[in-house]
């Protein structure tokens, strides 16, 4: 990156192929957005790149609590009927978790165990039986 800045008057427009801030933007930013956006922003509209929707739309305020393309939630089928504690890696990097696990068949209804946040990136499942093959599914998000 060249050791040099632009300065801009009010009222002047400038282009930049590549823009590094290490403080804060004050204005707007128009056009399209690639890489890493930290901080708060007021107001966001246009287009906002994900990757199951590169074109989606945006009319929200884009905090750093929240990030696009961050996995929020991981799913598995679980059970192997040999274990009634059944380790999970969510990888989610927090104990902050909500656990649901279900039936992985007619009726799906919601299964009671224990969850055990045993790390950021892991959860046991504690059931007072062991569970058949694949019997439940389990639903770990942020």
């Amino acid at each position: 990156m060249p050791s040099w800045r632009k300065v801009i008057t009010s009222g002047s427009a400038a282009a930049f192929s590549s823009l590094i801030v290490s403080s804060t933007i004050t204005g707007s930013i128009s056009g399209s957005l690639t890489g890493s956006l930290f901080g708060t922003a007021s107001y966001v509209s246009g287009s906002v790149f994900t990757n199951t929707n590169p074109a989606l739309s945006a009319s929200y305020a884009l905090t750093a609590s929240f990030a696009l393309n961050v996995n929020t939630s991981y799913t598995a089928n679980i059970g192997n009927g040999a274990l009634s504690t059944i380790p999970v890696d969510h990888n989610l990097g927090t104990q902050d978790v909500h656990v649901t696990v279900y039936r992985n068949s007619t009726p799906w209804d919601t299964i009671l165990c224990d969850a055990q946040r045993t790390t950021v990136n892991q959860v046991n499942l504690i059931f007072a039986y062991v569970p058949t093959s694949n019997q439940f599914r389990v639903v770990i998000s942020k």
